[in-house]
């Protein structure tokens, strides 16, 4: 079981892993610096010359393939994180936090002031204007 739910990570890994390479390929081809970065992140040497130094999709292809033919690599030999700290992807081996947004327990209201900063900053003395007042607050939940 526990090694059904690591491939399905896997997969979530490689399919991001593609995508942060072709991403980042695109944005070097288009300053000049894609085989650079290729050699960066060592793909470049089993890249063909022809492909590196031709069209960009074919070039994505390529990369991505092998990117994702070494991760799995890396993940059969057991150097994985290693593997994926070497192409500066590590984070994607990290679950991701989520953040919490919402307090599940007792809801809580709170007030929203009114389009008049002023008014909504002092409360009048009197009670008709204080319900005049609250009329123009929206209750938030």
């Amino acid at each position: 079981m526990k090694g059904k739910r690591f491939d399905k990570r896997l997969d979530g890994i490689l399919r991001a892993a593609r995508v942060r390479l072709m991403e980042r390929l695109r944005f070097a081809f288009f300053r000049g610096r894609a085989v650079e970065y290729l050699d960066e992140i060592h793909l470049a040497p089993a890249i063909p010359a022809d492909v590196a130094n031709g069209k960009l999709l074919p070039l994505e292809k390529a990369a991505a393939d092998l990117l994702e033919a070494r991760i799995i690599h890396a993940r059969r030999k057991g150097y994985l994180r290693s593997y994926l700290a070497e192409v500066r992807m590590l984070d994607l081996l990290m679950r991701h936090q989520h953040i919490q947004t919402m307090y599940w327990g007792r809801p809580e209201l709170s007030l929203v002031g009114a389009a008049n900063k002023a008014a909504s900053a002092t409360a009048p003395k009197s009670e008709e204007k204080a319900r005049r007042l609250r009329a123009g607050f929206h209750v938030v939940k």
